[in-house]
């Protein structure tokens, strides 16, 4: 899996051949599945609450989601000029560890509710940020074991 500046690509490859586009509403010759994670989230499993946009459920939407959001959180430390940098070996392993770590937290979070009879949403902001977090702290932990 390359890390690296999706957006910069996308934005290229979009307005590459506009007016080749087919009526797919896709630009170049590949028919690409849809971005998650940028723009609208993912309808199936999204419920709106008062807090925000959310998941019943950590579906396959969601872990979707998850799995976009930690590609795009460890991208950032993959940058040429970024203080922490990380190479893409730590950021496949990084991706793989971190993404099975929230689906498998959620699900069993979503399981024991399930069990008590308890509802509680899993609310899209509260994730961006909890993730953020998590993939901060899990690469400072690589650079502190590193200096050891």
């Amino acid at each position: 899996m390359h890390y690296g500046h999706v957006l910069a690509n996308e934005t290229y490859n979009a307005t590459q051949n506009r007016e080749n586009a087919p009526p797919n509403g896709h630009g170049g010759d590949v028919d690409h599945p849809p971005r998650v994670g940028h723009g609208q989230p993912p309808q199936s499993g999204m419920v709106s609450t008062e807090e925000g946009p959310a998941w019943d459920a950590p579906d396959a939407a969601f872990e979707s989601y998850v799995a976009d959001l930690v590609k795009r959180r460890l991208g950032k430390y993959c940058q040429p000029d970024h203080p922490t940098r990380i190479s893409h070996a730590d950021a496949n392993m990084l991706y793989a560890k971190i993404k099975k770590q929230v689906v498998d937290k959620e699900r069993d979070a979503y399981a024991q509710r399930q069990a008590a009879g308890t509802y509680k949403p899993i609310l899209k902001d509260k994730l961006e940020v909890k993730i953020r977090d998590f993939v901060r702290e899990s690469i400072k932990r690589r650079f502190d074991m590193a200096k050891m």
